[in-house]
């Protein structure tokens, strides 16, 4: 994985989830029923595959983004996050925010023709 922050030269790091106490490679991707069931699984709160792959990528961006200071503390974050609802709670609040969008999209285009 390479980084690249402004003012800071390019860094490869050489990450692997073992180091961290996860699987060592992502679970393979079976039928689209079974993932869904574990990802709603996950998102529950659930260890399961799926879990250790939704932790290993939200504790990275967690760290990368500048959330938290480590790896370390980011999948510490992302599995409390997970464990406390907050990952889910932030799912339904982007899936209501879009689904806002588009019932108001078309009523928002009408609403701006027909007042100019």
């Amino acid at each position: 994985i390479g980084t690249h922050f402004p003012n800071m030269p390019f860094e490869r790091l050489l990450l692997q989830p073992r180091d961290y106490g996860l699987a060592d490679s992502d679970p393979p991707l079976t039928d689209i029923t079974s993932l869904a069931t574990q990802i709603r699984a996950a998102l529950q709160g659930e260890m399961n595959p799926i879990t250790e792959s939704i932790l290993w990528n939200g504790g990275f961006y967690l760290w990368q983004s500048g959330v938290v200071d480590s790896l370390s503390a980011g999948l510490d974050r992302a599995k409390q996050d997970l464990v406390e609802g907050r990952v889910s709670g932030k799912l339904v609040h982007l899936i209501e925010t879009i689904e806002a969008q588009l019932y108001l999209g078309p009523k928002a285009k009408a609403y701006t023709h027909s007042s100019s």
